[in-house]
């Protein structure tokens, strides 16, 4: 088989694991794609499975990317994990839950769609509690524990973040879940010292851990949060809650969070929330804090009847539409 080198920058990149202290080669990778087809809840036809290893041999077909990075793991055969395999998903964030389902399979590697119309975010409870965060330890300050814990007293909550995937998704849907519960004003402390350090390998995902952003995460969404105590959210700060945990996800520092958001077509905030998010100072570039994190992500406004050409140019400026 003759290697492409022309792919070979984006696949060692990617695609191609560690094992052994070296790197996987092409062959490498196509026998554990072909042993992934194994795994799943349906089996695939042999000559299914023929003319993909063919096609695949030749280089006249690839399978998904996803495919590509963790198909054959023993990760892609445990059932919670079957999402990462696909390249994206989308979810209506009509419950609280959703927040925290959303970060997990981001953290998995999934692209995350995101359903942020009115009528869909007008489904939550409004924020009862009134919660101040304060984030404290140091990553690796700890011996690395995979599970987060909570310790409650009447005024205060601690959050011991675990140090996994689920750790994470615990820890950041708890936050989310205390100020929706009806409570007296919470003092919120986050430790994070059982999260370990910035580029230890990941055994499972593959990669390397970095929690780097886990910190700033944990001081956004309260603060996000405090700022709508007593009324539901809207679409806007929902999509700053989720963003602010796609800004801490870089999974297995291989794959950026890439997401989507969805927002009604006559929301006109939503419709200009990236405006001026950079703005030229003497000293530059400067992104807007506030609003930092929206940039991650695809948004997209979606109208339930056809408009008239007419209509989409001269509200969007290009006939491009989603209806």
């Amino acid at each position: 088989m003759t290697e492409v080198l022309t792919f070979d920058p984006v696949f060692f990149r990617t695609y191609s694991r560690t094992v052994d202290g070296g790197k996987e080669s092409l062959t490498d990778v196509i026998e554990r794609v072909m042993l992934g087809f194994e795994f799943g809840p349906r089996k695939v036809p042999e000559e299914f499975l023929q003319a993909i290893r063919e096609e695949f041999e030749a280089m006249r077909m690839l399978p998904a990317g996803r495919m590509l990075w963790v198909a054959g793991t023993p990760w892609a055969a445990s059932p919670e994990n079957y999402p990462g395999v696909y390249n994206c998903e989308s979810t209506f964030l009509d419950s609280p839950g959703k927040f925290g389902l959303s970060m997990d399979f981001a953290m998995q590697g999934v692209g995350t769609g995101l359903v942020l119309e009115d009528w869909c975010v007008a489904k939550l409870p409004k924020v009862s509690t009134k919660i101040e965060v304060e984030v404290v330890g140091e990553f690796g300050a700890e011996e690395s524990r995979s599970f987060t814990f909570v310790e409650w007293s009447p005024t205060d909550v601690v959050i011991h973040v675990g140090d996994s995937r689920k750790g994470w998704v615990v820890a950041y849907q708890q936050l989310i879940d205390l100020a929706f519960a009806i409570h007296e004003p919470r003092k919120v402390v986050v430790d994070v010292s059982a999260v370990r350090k910035r580029g230890e390998r990941l055994k499972g995902f593959g990669g390397v851990a970095n929690p780097t952003g886990l910190r700033h995460c944990f001081e956004r969404v309260g603060k996000i949060l405090t700022k709508a105590h007593g009324r539901q959210l809207t679409p806007t700060e929902c999509c700053l809650l989720i963003d602010e945990g796609a800004k801490a996800v870089v999974a297995g520092n291989i794959r950026r969070s890439a997401g989507i958001r969805q927002f009604s077509s006559e929301n006109a905030e939503a419709a200009t929330i990236k405006d001026n998010l950079w703005t030229q100072t003497e000293d530059g570039w400067r992104v807007d804090p506030e609003c930092d994190a929206f940039r991650m992500a695809n948004h997209t406004r979606v109208f339930h009847d056809r408009p008239k050409v007419n209509e989409v140019i001269y509200l969007c400026g290009k006939a491009v539409h989603v209806w």
